[in-house]
């Protein structure tokens, strides 16, 4: 019939200390307790996210300076995908490089060894008395001081790109 009842009983005196302790303080240290928990996951795993890629930069340099090169896939934030990038541009620099200096020295080995062939040629002819008239003699030591001038230069020219390179701060002059 559209009539309500309603019924209280008296709720036992609890003191604030129990109150406080019991209902603010417990629930507090829990959700902190939770929390905390949580946080050391995430950065655990925020850690791991960032090392990782770093770990294979620091590997892949330890490869470089014992020559082997592979380039590293940019992972991780934004940072470390900049420093990856960064790393392989390098390592593709100093492959560029290499490979330059290589050439370079197999081209002044073949530049240098085309003079020396010819000098040591006449040479051992003077030698083995194969030029025995005063006139062949004249040619043969026109021959070795006109190769003996085209090694003097190449190697001043060497010196020179040395200088220009900045490997050397310091040259003897040749006399």
């Amino acid at each position: 019939d559209n009539r309500y009842m309603l019924i209280a009983l008296p709720r036992p005196r609890i003191s604030l200390l129990v109150l406080v302790t019991d209902q603010l303080f417990l629930p507090l240290f829990e959700a902190g307790a939770a929390a905390l928990l949580i946080a050391f996951l995430a950065a655990l795993a925020m850690a791991r996210w960032i090392n990782a890629p770093l770990q294979r930069i620091r590997t892949a340099a330890g490869e470089v300076a014992s020559g082997q090169v592979h380039p590293i896939p940019p992972e991780g934030p934004s940072e470390v995908k900049d420093l990856a990038r960064s790393f392989n541009e390098m390592t593709r620099r100093v492959q560029i490089s290499q490979q330059s200096q290589r050439d370079f020295v197999a081209n002044v080995s073949h530049e240098l060894k085309t003079p020396l062939t010819s000098i040591q040629g006449f040479a051992q002819a003077i030698l083995d008395g194969a030029v025995s008239s005063p006139e062949s003699l004249r040619q043969a030591v026109e021959v070795i001081m006109s190769e003996t001038g085209r090694m003097y230069r190449l190697v001043m020219d060497l010196l020179v790109l040395a200088r220009l390179a900045g490997l050397f701060v310091f040259a003897p002059a040749l006399s």
